[in-house]
């Protein structure tokens, strides 16, 4: 308000206003100051660093302190402002002498990382003159020194059809248990909300912050192919981008209804998901034919389907806790990284891909989806870039890009390229045998460990426990020191026996095709169990594994696809209570002394078939039965 030009006297409201505004200005002014003070008399400011990459920091602050105090310095933070080129070259050999790094590539990384909390703890880049002199001292000095591997794992790219064989296994045979079933729904909607929309795990599975209720709207639209038909649309708004969490405007993506098959339909696993939350809002809705009874207004495009204000900020996809009643899900925890990791690795291994699945695979799918050099559709880099998340177009060109190359020989020829079989060639399923995981596992029983550091600790813990048997005043003032070799010990072993792992399944799928000649050639030709729907789930699961991946009739009407979606929404919703769903062959089939126990599988024991949380196991499981 212009007070000062006003012919009107100034009232005591504007004098206050007028006040206020000085106050805010010179408090204002005080911080400027205060932060140009704090620069010239050297006091450090802090980079800020949020979520992945602060922890990331922090915990090479602790790495560095650690180092700092074996070179014998007082202050560490002053010993890090003295770094130099040889110095940052001893912490990377400190780190390789004292950590379990084996690739190359990860010492490249630590060396960034090392610069990462450089610049959050003293607010500057490391400027040292000669970086490319330190990078060539890791390729070539520390490599040979340390023997480090040059190998890189290949990073998988998913497509629709990679998509529909992990979906199908699924729903379809994959025997995986999990504490309660809602957690199968949530993996199968993970999936699809990550080839979807091509965002990072953090929007859907992370500790502090994730995708909610109030992140989504759920609208009812008329049909465009029928007037009189009504039709579900979701938005999705990411207001968790990487760097701009919470401060920019969102990115919406726009999720409408998928008949063929009703497998890849997000909108249908979200409003059970709804139904089971019981998030609506209006106390009309309460089973899934209510969401079309009533009418669009005419003088309206659209009908929000409102969430409750207690469930808004509930988290969609969240873990599953155990409580005196059995497992539940919780109301506010959200699911976590590694839990939905170890289910989507769990599931590739079933499919019997090559390389382990990854959440990133799906990323990368989408990313591939949005490339204009690929496919028909045209995306231009600035939306490409902005969906994804990138600051340029140089992140994608570097990290997204197919390392397969275009089909020059079609090309040469000037012929048309065949893009079935290059589809086929450039993605997952080429080379995928669903009988991996069967002979990896019968490989890998009798497996023993015979690394000489696992060989010394586990004597050293079987003499102390004979010393201390029967001796309960001196076992317990030793109690600490015993357990700490076994776990000792047992890490070992998990890791010994995770390397044994993946070495048998490289060595399976290096002479699968051998292998496979000679079992035909024997005349040992096995029915394909793949698309077969195992008889022993239960009747919702059986429900969903028939209508999920039904084609639809050339003579299906509107009504009947209606029809086919709110039986599936069903089924969800009365398999998201159930807790055991283990198949009865299964269950008589399977010993309490082949079970994992809930430590070895929090410690990431590779025969662990529980997909669910770690706080609730095969183990606890069959005991409460």
């Amino acid at each position: 308000m212009d007070y000062f030009n006003s012919e009107d006297s100034l009232t005591d409201d504007m004098l206050s206003d007028i006040e206020d505004d000085f106050q805010v200005s010179l408090r204002n002014d005080v911080d400027i100051c205060r932060k140009i003070r704090e620069v010239e008399t050297g006091d450090t400011i802090k980079h800020a660093l949020k979520g992945k990459s602060k922890k990331i920091a922090d915990y090479v602050w602790k790495q560095w302190c650690q180092y700092s105090k074996g070179m014998e310095k007082a202050d560490p933070l002053q010993h890090l402002k003295e770094m130099d080129k040889i110095e940052e070259r001893c912490f990377l050999r400190w780190r390789l002498e004292t950590g379990r790094m084996t690739k190359l590539s990860s010492v490249l990384v630590s060396s960034r990382h090392l610069r990462m909390m450089y610049k959050h703890q003293l607010g500057e880049r490391l400027h040292i003159p000669g970086i490319d002199d330190v990078k060539e001292f890791i390729r070539v000095e520390m490599k040979n020194l340390h023997d480090l591997e040059e190998s890189t794992d290949v990073k998988d790219v998913a497509n629709a059809d990679d998509m529909f064989l992990l979906l199908c296994h699924h729903w379809k045979q994959s025997e995986t248990i999990f504490p309660i079933e809602r957690c199968r729904i949530q993996l199968s909607l993970y999936i699809l909300l990550a080839c979807a929309t091509g965002s990072r795990p953090s929007l859907f599975i992370d500790r502090e912050d994730c995708l909610k209720y109030k992140d989504l709207i759920l609208s009812k639209v008329r049909d465009p192919n029928q007037p009189t038909g009504q039709k579900l649309l979701l938005m999705l708004d990411n207001r968790l981008q990487k760097g701009q969490k919470n401060e920019s405007e969102p990115i919406a993506y726009v999720l409408m209804e998928v008949d063929s098959p009703l497998a890849f339909d997000i909108v249908s696993h979200v409003v059970a998901l709804a139904f089971d939350d019981d998030a609506f809002d209006s106390k009309h809705i309460r089973k899934p034919e209510d969401l079309f009874v009533d009418e669009i207004p005419k003088d309206m495009d659209s009908l929000e389907l409102n969430w409750k204000d207690s469930i808004r900020d509930t988290p969609l996809i969240r873990r599953a806790i155990r409580t005196p009643r059995g497992p539940e899900i919780s109301r506010s925890q959200a699911e976590v990284y590694d839990t939905i990791n170890t289910q989507v690795r769990n599931l590739g291994q079933e499919v019997g891909f090559v390389n382990w699945t990854k959440l990133y695979i799906f990323r990368r799918g989408a990313g591939e989806a949005m490339d204009p050099r690929v496919g028909e559709r045209i995306i231009s880099d600035a939306r490409r870039n902005r969906a994804l998340g990138h600051g340029s177009s140089e992140v994608f060109n570097q990290f997204y890009t197919s390392r397969f190359a275009p089909d020059i020989q079609s090309a040469f020829l000037g012929r048309p390229s065949d893009q079935q079989l290059y589809q086929l060639a450039t993605h997952m399923r080429l080379r995928r045998n669903p009988r991996a995981k069967i002979e990896v596992q019968k490989k890998m029983e009798g497996w023993k460990c015979e690394d000489d550091e696992y060989l010394e600790l586990d004597i050293r813990y079987q003499n102390l426990r004979r010393k201390l048997l029967g001796r309960p005043i001196i076992g317990s003032k030793y109690k600490a020191k015993l357990e700490e070799l076994k776990r000792k010990r047992d890490a070992i072993k998990v890791r010994c026996k995770k390397q044994a792992h993946r070495e048998a399944w490289k060595s399976f799928f290096a002479h699968s095709g051998t292998l496979e000649i000679e079992r035909q050639r024997c005349g040992v030709v096995e029915k394909s169990s793949d698309g077969l729907l195992n008889s022993d789930f239960s009747k919702e699961r059986e429900i969903l594994a028939r209508c999920l991946f039904q084609q639809p009739l050339e003579t299906d009407t509107a009504g009947d696809r209606r029809k086919k979606r709110l039986e599936c929404i069903s089924a969800m919703i009365s398999l998201c209570r159930q807790r055991d769903n283990l198949p009865k062959v299964a269950r008589r089939s399977r010993r309490l002394s082949d079970l994992v126990s809930p430590k070895q599988y929090s410690s990431g024991g590779e025969n662990c078939c529980i997909a669910g949380d770690m706080d609730y196991t095969l183990y606890q499981l069959i005991l409460d039965i």
